[in-house]
């Protein structure tokens, strides 16, 4: 009988600056899984809407980004009070993430679905292991908005 190493995520979602930083904090996890002899990776719920935050823009997802600094655990006091105040200006504004997903959802379903499936498949393809990626919300083959988990490797 062949023994497999299961190696199963767990981190705090967060709302990325870029890919650079995403992909850096997401291949922590993947190295560390891949020194364990890890064949399959899971990575948490939702963790997939991390790479879907890429695709919102505009001024209130730029203050949303800012204002989840403070939530790092290494961030410095300047960033946390920059931070805080990009907070207020997100709450004063309406700014919401769930509305610019939404919007990127409606607006540009294959930027989306791109920055889901790129992240999470090259991490698989460059450790050599099956990659389930966290789940997010993606449009489907008929159009319609469905929570989806998808599978790399």
């Amino acid at each position: 009988m062949q023994e497999i190493v299961v190696g199963c995520v767990q981190l705090r979602i967060r709302l990325p600056q870029d890919r650079e930083e995403l992909e850096e904090h997401l291949l922590r996890f993947a190295r560390l899984a891949q020194t364990k002899r890890t064949r399959l990776l899971i990575f948490p719920q939702y963790s997939g809407l991390m790479a879907a935050a890429l695709v919102t823009t505009g001024t209130r997802s730029g203050l949303l980004r800012q204002a989840d600094q403070a939530r790092r655990a290494n961030a410095s006091f300047w960033t946390r009070a920059q931070a805080k105040l990009a907070g207020g200006a997100a709450g004063v504004l309406g700014a919401d993430f769930g509305k610019s997903l939404e919007g990127a959802l409606i607006q540009r379903p294959d930027d989306v679905r791109e920055a889901v499936t790129s992240l999470f498949s090259a991490i698989a393809r460059h450790h050599g292991m099956t990659v389930v990626a966290g789940s997010a919300y993606l449009q489907d083959e008929d159009g319609a908005i469905r929570h989806i988990a998808l599978v790399f490797g």
